[in-house]
């Protein structure tokens, strides 16, 4: 779509501006104009390098080097140009022998040429200075000609000694070689091909399916259009030669891809929707919630096909991720997890309140606190905090890198612990700022991940998997499938 677009209107645009005024040096002018462009790309890209360190733009320069020979050849040709006075010599005798030439400037009493009867009025002060001739205009060669002779001076051919100039252009050009347009064809077309379109295809199947995971459309259709002009612009400078009959047929195809973009369904089973799901547990509360994440009107379709769902009150808001702010969450209360063996043969589930355990105790200074986390069957859990901690160590942990600071600049609001053993324990020590310390009061959550897909361990994630339409898969939208919960507060 983006190719074709581009293609029928760049020829629409440059072959109008050719009928208006044809010119030899069109071709010329616009490689002028993607030197600029290619220039100021490749100035880009070394700033990007320099001080970003993105090195991904190498194929700038060879982009702008392909470019500039392909103007230079332009140049080279503007050498067969005939000489000023070789090309006035050669009009000098038609001129003369010319029928109907007359001076342009006009007396009252002057005599008057029988061959034009319709200015044998007096001139005046409103008399035409073009005598009479109110449809003439303005040739490259200095001449006036009127429309009624310009069919017989199109038909007419130049001087031997000028060649053949393409019809409409400057009479000189007919000296310049046909040929040169060719090495400036396979100096541009191959190197973008190769360097830029593979890139673009790359790009392309990376970008076409970034919306389902919250990202912006308007930047990835800005990224296509631009890809797509890095791609196609080195044909600009001969596009304006081509007939009708290519850019019409390009132009159906635009439309055609259009109406089917706008009517056909997005996803299909090869390319499919990505919904994220999540099953939060309070250990404090009980309360357990479902919550499917994805794009705003696929995701309640989804939503309406499960069956824990129906009956129930079902909440659509923006996630709390901020990375998937542009997606819907939708929750409900949901199928009970299992994540956790029971203990013993005669009870069929562990109490929620039994998944989780920690213990806080302040340390030797008001604001310094260790805390003390054990989750069962888990090998990870976090530290949620309400307010950024300065500092932190974990007991058992590698030693910390002195060059690096373990929470940041500006602090850390979650810790993320991981063993590698099942549940074993993990002693956090951390420390939080002075102004914050006047409280004297540390608060926030511990929580603890599962992600145990097996059947019958998470119902809840079985029943969407059962049920999910094949156009969707679903996926786990952070560390874990299922996040039990404990509040804390020092």
């Amino acid at each position: 779509m983006m190719l074709s677009a581009w293609f029928f209107f760049s020829w629409f645009l440059l072959r109008g501006a050719s009928a208006m005024r044809p010119s030899v040096l069109q071709r010329m002018y616009a490689l002028i104009w993607l030197f600029a462009g290619s220039f100021a790309l490749l100035a880009l890209v070394t700033v990007m390098a320099n001080n970003f360190q993105i090195a991904g733009g190498y194929w700038a320069m060879f982009y702008f080097t392909a470019v500039f020979f392909a103007l230079f050849i332009s140049y080279i040709e503007l050498f067969f140009v005939p000489k000023k006075s070789a090309f006035v010599g050669s009009f000098e005798d038609q001129d003369a022998d010319r029928p109907g030439s007359r001076p342009l400037t006009g007396t009252t009493t002057g005599a008057r040429s029988d061959e034009r009867p319709e200015v044998d009025d007096d001139a005046t002060e409103t008399t035409s200075l073009l005598r009479g001739d109110r449809r003439s205009f303005r040739r490259y060669d200095g001449r006036r000609q009127s429309a009624s002779d310009a069919t017989e001076q199109d038909e007419r051919p130049g001087p031997p000694e000028l060649g053949h100039p393409y019809p409409g252009e400057q009479e000189w050009s007919g000296k310049l070689p046909g040929w040169l347009w060719v090495l400036q064809f396979l100096l541009l077309a191959p190197i973008v091909i190769t360097l830029v379109g593979q890139i673009a295809l790359l790009l392309t199947s990376a970008l076409y399916q970034t919306p389902a995971d919250g990202s912006s459309t308007f930047f990835i259709y800005i990224a296509f259009a631009i890809l797509t002009t890095l791609l196609v612009a080195p044909i600009g400078p001969f596009i304006h030669r081509f007939t009708y009959h290519v850019p019409t047929f390009l132009f159906f195809i635009c439309i055609g891809t259009v109406i089917y973009n706008l009517v056909a369904f997005p996803f299909s089973r090869e390319h499919r929707l990505k919904v994220y799901f999540v099953q939060q547990v309070d250990l404090d509360s009980g309360v357990n919630t479902v919550s499917l994440t994805a794009l705003d009107g696929y995701v309640q379709q989804i939503v309406k096909e499960i069956p824990s769902a129906q009956g129930r009150q079902v909440n659509c808001s923006t996630p709390d991720v901020v990375t998937r702010k542009e997606l819907t969450k939708c929750a409900w209360q949901g199928l009970p997890a299992q994540v956790v063996p029971k203990v013993s043969p005669f009870s069929n589930k562990t109490h929620p309140t039994s998944w989780l355990d920690y213990s806080i105790a302040r340390g030797h200074k008001a604001n310094e606190a260790t805390i003390r986390v054990v989750g069962q069957n888990t090998r990870a859990c976090r530290i949620a905090f309400d307010t950024p901690i300065a500092d932190l160590t974990v007991a058992g942990a590698v030693s910390d890198d002195p060059r690096f600071n373990a929470t940041g600049n500006n602090g850390s609001r979650e810790v993320r612990l991981w063993h590698r053993e099942w549940s074993q324990p993990w002693d956090v020590s951390v420390r939080w700022d002075h102004d914050v310390a006047s409280n004297s009061s540390l608060s926030g959550r511990v929580v603890c991940l599962w992600s145990d897909a097996n059947a019958g361990a998470i119902p809840a994630f079985d029943e969407v998997q059962h049920y999910l339409p094949v156009w969707a898969i679903a996926t786990k939208i952070s560390d874990g499938l299922v996040e039990g919960s404990k509040r804390f507060k020092l």
